[in-house]
C-alpha cells in the first residue's frame, strides 16, 4: 500500500545578489513509498536530498508538483501557521533536544495533547526500541552523540508518524556510535512498522538499511532500484561510485582489457577483478600501491602502463612491484546504458 506519492516536484531558487545564480534545488522528482518501507536516499552534497526533505515534510513551499500522503495533498507552509504536518516526522543532522530536560522529558514532549496511560506506554516502548531505558533521567549533555542521536529518533517516533524523515543521521558519528543507532532504526522498521525516508552521502548505509535508492543528482531522480541492482547495474559511473571503489572504464580501455566484451563504457567492481592461476587471465597488471583495510587489501595496479584498475585481495597476497596474472568474468562486466 502507497503511504507517501511524489509527483513532479520541482523546487527553484533565485539568485541571492547580482553574482550569484538561480538554484534548480529538485527538477522533476517522483517516486511512490509504500508501508513499512524504508527509502535511501543518496547523492552529492548540495545535490537536492534535503530539499526534498523539507518539502515532503511540508516546511519549504514546492513551485510545481504535489505530495500526497495516504491519497490527501501535503500542503507547504503558506497554507499553514505552523509550517509542517502532523503526521511526518523531521529528524535532523543535529539532535536538536531541550537541553534542561531529561532524555524522558524530551520524549514526553512529543506526545503532547495525548491522555496519560499511552503516553506512559508509548514512552516505555520507544525507549525500549532505541535502547535508551537506563538513559531515561539523564540530561542531553550527560549522553554521547550517539545516544542524543537516539533520543530525536525516538522523539521523532514517539507519537506514531506515518512517515519518518531522516536527514543524514549518521553524519556527525564516529563509527563505534553509528552501530547502535543503525540497529536502532532497523529495531523501529521491524517492531514498529516505520515507514521512512533516510537521505545519507554514504552509499554503503543506504545499501546496509534500505529496502530501495533513490540516486539523485543536480536535482533529478536518476536511478531508482533495490539494493543490490543499484549496486551492481548503476545507471552511470556518478551513481556507481556513490556505493563504493568501481573501476570506470571506457569502451577502449574495455576493448583492451577484455576484447570482444562490446563498445560501452562499463563499471566493474574492485571485488570482481581475481587473481588466478598463470596462463588462465586474460591480462596482467603491475602493483603499484597496497592499501590494508583490515579484512582485504585493495591494490592499484598499472595494466599496459595506461590502465589504472583498484581490486581487492586477501591480505598479504602481493607486494608493490609484483605482476599478477588477472581476471573478471564477463558476468561482472557492467555496461552502461
Amino acid at each position: 500500500m502507497t503511504i507517501l506519492q511524489v509527483s513532479r516536484l520541482r523546487k527553484r531558487y533565485p539568485a541571492s545578489g547580482p553574482e550569484s545564480e538561480a538554484v534548480d534545488a529538485v527538477r522533476g522528482v517522483s517516486f511512490r513509498l509504500g508501508a513499512g518501507e524504508l527509502l535511501g536516499l543518496v547523492g552529492e552534497s548540495g545535490c537536492g536530498k534535503t530539499t526534498l526533505l523539507k518539502l515532503i515534510a511540508g516546511l519549504e513551499e514546492p513551485d510545481a508538483g504535489r505530495i500526497r500522503l495516504n491519497g490527501r495533498v501535503v500542503n507547504g507552509p503558506a497554507y499553514h501557521l505552523v509550517p509542517g504536518h502532523p503526521d511526518i516526522r523531521l529528524a535532523f543532522q543535529d539532535s536538536r533536544l531541550s537541553p534542561n530536560l531529561t532524555v524522558a522529558q524530551n520524549l514526553v514532549q512529543a506526545l503532547k495533547g495525548y491522555q496519560k496511560a499511552y503516553q506512559a506506554q508509548r514512552l516505555t516502548e520507544v525507549l525500549r526500541v532505541c535502547q535508551l531505558e537506563r538513559r531515561r533521567n539523564h540530561y542531553p549533555r550527560q549522553l554521547s552523540g550517539g545516544e542524543q542521536q537516539r533520543v530525536a529518533l525516538a522523539r521523532a517516533l514517539a507519537d506514531e508518524p506515518a512517515v519518518l524523515l531522516l536527514d543524514e543521521p549518521f553524519s556527525n558519528l564516529d563509527e563505534p556510535t553509528k552501530q547502535p543507532l543503525r540497529q536502532a532504526l532497523l529495531t523501529a522498521r521491524r517492531v514498529l512498522g516505520t515507514t521512512a525516508l533516510l537521505v545519507t552521502h554514504d552509499g554503503r548505509e543506504a545499501l546496509a538499511l534500505s529496502d530501495r535508492i533513490a540516486v539523485m543528482r543536480a536535482g533529478k531522480l536518476v536511478q531508482l532500484d533495490a539494493p543490490r541492482t543499484a549496486y551492481r547495474k548503476p545507471v552511470s559511473p556518478y551513481a556507481a561510485l556513490l556505493f563504493g571503489p568501481a573501476n570506470i572504464l571506457s569502451a577502449d580501455q574495455l576493448r583492451r582489457l577484455l576484447p570482444g566484451e562490446g563498445d560501452q563504457p562499463a563499471c566493474i567492481r574492485a571485488e570482481d577483478i581475481r587473481v588466478c592461476p598463470a596462463g588462465e587471465d586474460q591480462f596482467s597488471g603491475k602493483v603499484r600501491q597496497v592499501t590494508y583495510f583490515g579484512a582485504y587489501d585493495a591494490l592499484e595496479v598499472r595494466v599496459e602502463d595506461a590502465i589504472s584498475l583498484t581490486l581487492h585481495v586477501p591480505v598479504a597476497t602481493a607486494r608493490v612491484g609484483d605482476v599478477l596474472p588477472l581476471r573478471v568474468h564477463p558476468g561482472n562486466v557492467h555496461r552502461f546504458p
